[in-house]
C-alpha cells in the first residue's frame, strides 16, 4: 500500500479537512462504520444520500444531480467518471483494461494492482479498516468496539485459518491459502500495507473459541437492538457464525440513521446530528436496475466496452464467471 501523504496527494478529498463535504454511503455495516469515522474526522461532511442494495440512490430533495454525482460515494465502488468513490471489489478483469469510469475513485486493490487474475490475492477487508490505517485511528477502547470493527465484511472470518473457505488447492500461495484460509492474505495485507498496531494486535486473537463466544454475545445485542443479520456466504470456525451485514429492510434512511448512532456509541467516532440531517428530511429516489452477465461475454467484448455500452453505473464481480451490475434509465 502506498504511504499516507502519497494517498492525500492522489486523493485530496480523503485527508481530514474542515470544508464542506458531501458522502453517499453504502447501506452494510462496513459503510456505516466508515461513515462514522469520515464525519468524525471530517466536522463539514454531510451524509446526503444512501445507495440501497445497487437498486436505488436515496438523496437529499434539495441536492442537484451535479452535486448527489460529485459527492463521494463511501464504501462504493461507481464507475462514473464524475463521482468520487471508495472501494475495495475486484473491477478490473485484466491489467490491459482501460476504465475511465474510476479516472475519480480510489480502489484499493487497483492501488496494488489486484485484478481477477490474482483474485485470491485481493483486499480482504472493510473499508473501515483501510480508513482507520489512513488516519492513523486506533481500535477505540470501548467493550464491543473491536468485535464491531472486524465484523465489517466478515473481516474476522477471512483471518480464522479454519473458516469454510478452505477448499483451494494449488502451490504456492495457494498451497499457503489450503492450509490456512484467507488468513494468510489478511496478515500480508496488515503487516506490509496497513500496519496499525491495534488491528494488528487483535488479528492474533480472532481464530480463538473466546473471540467467537463474545462475537455471538455481541450478535445477540444488534439483534435485540433490530438490526438484521442478512444473508452470508461465510461461516466461523467454531460457533458457525456468519457475518452481520446490517442491510435494511424497508424505511432504509431511518434504519441507516439508527445504525449509524449505534456505531457511534460503540466506537465513539462521534458526529455532530446535523451531519445527517439532509438524509433525515425529504428524499428523492433514483431506482435503476440490478442485472447479470457472464464474465466470459464482458471478456470478449472487452470491458471497458461493455460497460460503455450498457451504461452501467456500478459492477462487481460475484465469482470468476458471473458478474452483477446496475444501470439507470439515463446512463447515470
Amino acid at each position: 500500500m502506498k504511504d499516507r501523504a502519497t494517498f492525500y496527494t492522489r486523493y485530496p478529498w480523503l485527508k481530514p479537512h474542515a470544508d464542506p463535504e458531501l458522502l453517499v454511503m453504502g447501506d452494510d455495516l462496513d459503510a456505516a462504520l466508515s461513515t462514522a469515522l469520515f464525519l468524525h474526522q471530517h466536522p463539514a461532511a454531510r451524509l446526503v444520500g444512501l445507495y440501497s442494495r445497487y437498486t436505488q440512490v436515496l438523496y437529499a430533495e434539495s441536492l442537484t444531480r451535479d452535486e448527489l454525482l460529485g459527492a463521494l460515494w463511501l464504501d462504493l465502488d461507481i464507475y462514473h467518471p464524475r463521482c468520487r468513490s471508495l472501494g475495495h471489489h475486484i473491477v478490473r478483469l485484466s491489467p490491459q483494461d482501460k476504465l475511465p469510469g474510476f479516472a475519480t475513485s480510489c480502489n484499493l486493490n487497483e492501488v496494488c494492482g489486484k485484478f481477477m487474475g490474482n483474485f485470491r490475492q485481493k483486499y480482504p477487508l472493510g473499508t473501515i479498516h483501510f480508513l482507520m490505517w489512513l488516519y492513523g485511528v486506533e481500535i477505540p477502547a470501548l467493550p464491543h468496539a473491536d468485535l464491531l470493527i472486524w465484523l465489517a465484511d466478515s473481516a474476522y472470518i477471512n483471518a480464522q485459518a479454519r473458516s469454510h473457505r478452505r477448499n483451494y488447492r494449488g502451490s504456492g500461495d495457494a498451497a499457503w491459502q489450503e492450509r490456512d484460509g484467507f488468513r494468510w492474505n489478511v496478515s500480508r495485507w496488515l503487516h506490509t500495507a496497513l500496519p496499525l498496531d491495534s488491528l494488528l494486535a487483535s488479528f492474533e486473537t480472532l481464530d480463538t473459541p473466546a473471540f467467537e463466544e463474545r462475537m455471538e454475545a455481541f450478535q445477540q445485542v444488534m439483534e435485540a437492538q433490530g438490526f438484521r443479520q442478512g444473508y452470508g456466504q461465510v461461516a466461523s470456525h467454531y460457533r458457525k457464525l456468519s457475518g452481520y451485514q446490517c442491510q435494511p429492510q424497508g424505511q432504509p434512511a431511518r434504519y441507516t440513521h439508527r445504525l449509524l448512532e449505534f456505531v457511534a456509541q460503540q466506537t465513539g467516532w462521534r458526529f455532530d446530528p446535523q451531519q445527517l440531517a439532509p438524509l433525515v428530511g425529504r428524499l428523492k429516489v433514483k431506482t435503476g436496475q440490478r442485472r447479470q452477465e457472464t464474465v466470459e461475454n464482458a471478456r470478449r467484448e472487452g470491458l471497458a466496452t461493455f460497460l460503455q455500452r450498457q451504461g452501467i453505473f456500478s459492477f462487481v464481480f460475484q465469482s470468476a464467471k458471473v458478474m452483477n451490475y446496475t444501470q439507470f434509465r439515463d446512463g447515470e
